[in-house]
């Protein structure tokens, strides 16, 4: 997916909220955001990267700038151990909603609360989130589910290798009941974290918190740091992985804009909330959306 131009008013709103929320110093502040709009501006304009144009690649552009601008090593550590909070004190519900229900009915309620936990996400341009909505969150998920690719989800599933490539802190916590779900219908379920921070994304720590490392088959990184999935950055093992998968299931939506710009050995499934406009309308959505998407193997997404 490549950048809008309201993309561009977003990623340099993501980079004052970092800023104002970690410095008053005002000589800092602008040094910092001075250098990430330079760094925009080579990669926009100059860059030589085949990426230069997709969001989450700008994205990831932004998070290393401000990181070493502003000295941060992990700028949303307190927020993602507030979230795998909140997400923990939510998770008996959901898993009392599904107590009832076997089969795909069981499934698909687990993928609506892995998609309902992508809500999870802070200072998107136009939106705002706190913690506090999470529960409405979950209890509209399924009445805002506009695209269902569950079934087809459900019967790929059955004896497949699944790579299952994590988005959010919090949300992290509902995917432990996808990934065990996955497994229920027969996949061998390998997870993905993030290698180090970014924004808030979900790493090894998270992945540990929320006890990720006793329901995955396997628990690695994909060996970067980047906002979504970039195939050059990542790590020779998590590439293996990758290349072993029958089935890819992407959380969020800066795998779906980076990850649409590959054609995948195998099929890819989105699960994730149309936050921003660009992204709903690449899918043919309205924002606000939560959708679950197939993306068969070998094609990209031209949006």
């Amino acid at each position: 997916m490549k950048i809008r131009p309201i993309c561009i008013v977003c990623l340099i709103s993501r980079a004052y909220r970092v800023v104002e929320r970690f410095t008053d110093n005002e000589e800092l502040g602008l040094r910092a955001l001075k250098e990430v709009l330079e760094a925009l501006n080579r990669e926009i304009n100059h860059g030589d990267n085949p990426f230069h144009l997709v969001p989450a690649y700008l994205g990831t552009v932004r998070e290393r700038t401000l990181k070493k601008a502003l000295s941060l090593e992990d700028p949303f550590l307190s927020v993602k151990k507030e979230s795998n909070a909140a997400a923990m004190k939510a998770l008996p519900g959901v898993l009392a909603k599904m107590d009832s229900k076997e089969g795909l009915d069981r499934f698909r309620e687990a993928c609506i609360a892995a998609v309902a936990g992508n809500t999870i996400e802070f200072d998107v341009l136009g939106r705002e989130f706190s913690l506090d909505q999470l529960y409405g969150n979950i209890e509209r998920a399924e009445g805002e589910l506009v695209i269902d690719d569950t079934q087809t989800l459900y019967d790929a599933a059955n004896g497949s290798k699944t790579l299952y490539l994590t988005d959010n802190a919090g949300e992290i916590v509902f995917d432990t009941i996808l990934v065990r779900e996955l497994q229920r219908a027969g996949a061998k379920v390998t997870v993905a974290v993030k290698e180090k921070p970014v924004m808030n994304d979900a790493t090894m720590i998270d992945a540990l918190e929320v006890n990720m490392d006793e329901v995955a088959d396997k628990l690695i990184t994909t060996g970067a740091d980047t906002v979504g999935l970039f195939l050059q950055e990542c790590s020779q093992e998590f590439l293996k992985e990758y290349e072993a998968a029958d089935v890819i299931v992407a959380k969020g939506m800066g795998n779906f804009e980076s990850m649409t710009e590959y054609e995948h050995p195998c099929d890819v499934y989105f699960l994730l909330r149309t936050k921003c406009t660009p992204v709903a309308e690449c899918i043919g959505v309205p924002r606000e959306r939560n959708v679950v998407l197939r993306l068969p193997a070998g094609r990209k997404l031209k949006c």
